[in-house]
C-alpha cells in the first residue's frame, strides 16, 4: 500500500439538536442574572466634617465639659467624640476659650427669649435661677471667661447683658433692673433654691419702690432749699415768742458738713 492509499477519516456532519422547551426560560434567567450583576450607582456619603453643624459641636463640648471638667475639655478630645478632624472645629471657633464661652452662654438663651416676649419678672427670674442651679460650675465659668478679655474692667457676659437690658425696658428703670439682677445673681452664688431667689427679687423690688416714689420730692427739696424767714424789725417789747415761726438756723450735723437741719418747735427736719 502506498502513501496515497492511507485511510481517510470520515467527518461526521454537525447536527444541531432541536431546541428544548426549557431553553427560553433558561435564557430569561441568565438575562436576569446579568442585570443584577451590573454595578449600581450608589450616592456618595458625605464626610462627618461636611455634616457637622455649630450646634452639634456645642453639644459635644458641653457633654465633654460635664464629664472631664475645664482642663479635660480639649479641642482634640471634642473632635474625637465627633469623629472629625480638629480643623473642622476651628472652622467655627478660634480657640477653646471661645468655644466654652459659646457653650456657657447658650444655656441662658431661653431666659433672653422669655424676657423679650414680655413675661413676668418673677417668671424670668425663676428660669434664670433654675438654669444656673443646674450647672453651677458652668455659670461661674461663664463670668470668668467674660473677664479674661477685659481684666482691667470686667463686664457681664453678652447674654446676661441682653437679659438685663430686657429687664431695664420692662421696669423702665436701669437701677431697679440692676438691683433685681443683683438679687438673682447673689442668690445663685449663695446656692439658694429658685423659689428663694424669686423671693429675694420680690423683696428687692418692693424695697426700691418707696425710694423711687420719694425721689422726685427729695430732688425738689435739694434743688430749692428753704429760705429763713426774716424777723420783723419793728417788733416792740421783748423778743417774739418762740411759738411763732422761727428762723431756719443751719446747724452742722456730726459727720457731714454739708447737711443742715431746720429747727422748729415740734420737729427736726433734714434739709
Amino acid at each position: 500500500m502506498t502513501s496515497t492509499d492511507a485511510p481517510v477519516a470520515l467527518v461526521q456532519p454537525h447536527v444541531i439538536p432541536a431546541p428544548s422547551p426549557h431553553t427560553g426560560r433558561i435564557r430569561q434567567a441568565l438575562a436576569s442574572l446579568r442585570e443584577q450583576a451590573e454595578p449600581v450607582e450608589v450616592p456618595a456619603v458625605p464626610s462627618p466634617a461636611a455634616t457637622l453643624s455649630r450646634e452639634q459641636i456645642l453639644d459635644a463640648t458641653e457633654a465633654c465639659l460635664r464629664q472631664t471638667g475645664y482642663d479635660g475639655t480639649t479641642i482634640r478630645r471634642i473632635a474625637a467624640r465627633l469623629g472629625c478632624a480638629v480643623g473642622t472645629i476651628y472652622r467655627y471657633f478660634t480657640d477653646k476659650r471661645q468655644l466654652l464661652d459659646a457653650v456657657t452662654q447658650r444655656r441662658f438663651e431661653p431666659v433672653a427669649h422669655l424676657t423679650s416676649s414680655g413675661a413676668a419678672m418673677e417668671e424670668t427670674a425663676a428660669l434664670y435661677a433654675r438654669i444656673a442651679a443646674e450647672e453651677p460650675q458652668q455659670y461661674r465659668l461663664m463670668f470668668w471667661l467674660s473677664s479674661l478679655d477685659r481684666p482691667d474692667r470686667p463686664g457681664l457676659p453678652a447674654i446676661i447683658q441682653e437679659i438685663l437690658d430686657h429687664w431695664t425696658r420692662k421696669l423702665r428703670d436701669p437701677l431697679l433692673a440692676q438691683r433685681a439682677w443683683a438679687a438673682v445673681h447673689g442668690g445663685v452664688m449663695l446656692g439658694l433654691e429658685p423659689a428663694q431667689v424669686v423671693q429675694q427679687v420680690r423683696l428687692a423690688l418692693q424695697q426700691a419702690a418707696p425710694a423711687a416714689s420719694a425721689s422726685p420730692g427729695a430732688s425738689a427739696a435739694s434743688a430749692a432749699p428753704a429760705q429763713p424767714e426774716p424777723i420783723s424789725p419793728d417788733a416792740s417789747g421783748p423778743q417774739a415768742s418762740p411759738s411763732a415761726k422761727e428762723a431756719a438756723l443751719p446747724v452742722a450735723v456730726a459727720g457731714s458738713s454739708a447737711a443742715a437741719v431746720s429747727l422748729r418747735s415740734d420737729d427736726v427736719t433734714l434739709l
